[in-house]
């Protein structure tokens, strides 16, 4: 059997007619996809967003606590110095050392105030 023309031509548009679904079908995808990967990239921006501002806190944070090792270390550099100076004066000018002579009576004294020589 032999198909007309009309046939044919029948044949052609339902073949057409299925590339247009199937198109369509396609297209729906592809932009469900697009949707998909736009909501992706937002959620991806909202996080880039969120740890660039914990990144530039952190980097606020170190900032304060190197300032605040700084002073720190200034601050035991002046009591060491101030120490050293201490101990270099105390070696130069030592303390008198009293002794006592035998002959002089002393008398060890306890209170509530501490232990007094008399």
């Amino acid at each position: 059997m032999l198909l007309s023309e009309v046939d044919l031509i029948r044949l052609e548009v339902l073949h057409l007619h299925t590339k247009i679904n199937n198109l369509q079908s396609s297209n729906q995808n592809i932009r469900r996809s697009l949707g998909e990967l736009r909501e992706d990239y937002k959620d991806i921006e909202i996080r880039t967003n969120v740890c660039r501002r914990r990144c530039h806190s952190m980097s606020n944070d170190m900032s304060e606590a190197s300032t605040l090792e700084d002073e720190l270390a200034d601050k035991l550099i002046e009591k060491f110095i101030e120490k050293d100076k201490e101990l270099t004066k105390r070696e130069n000018n030592p303390r008198k050392v009293v002794t006592a002579d035998k002959s002089q009576k002393t008398h060890l004294f306890s209170s509530s105030h501490g232990a007094k020589m008399y």
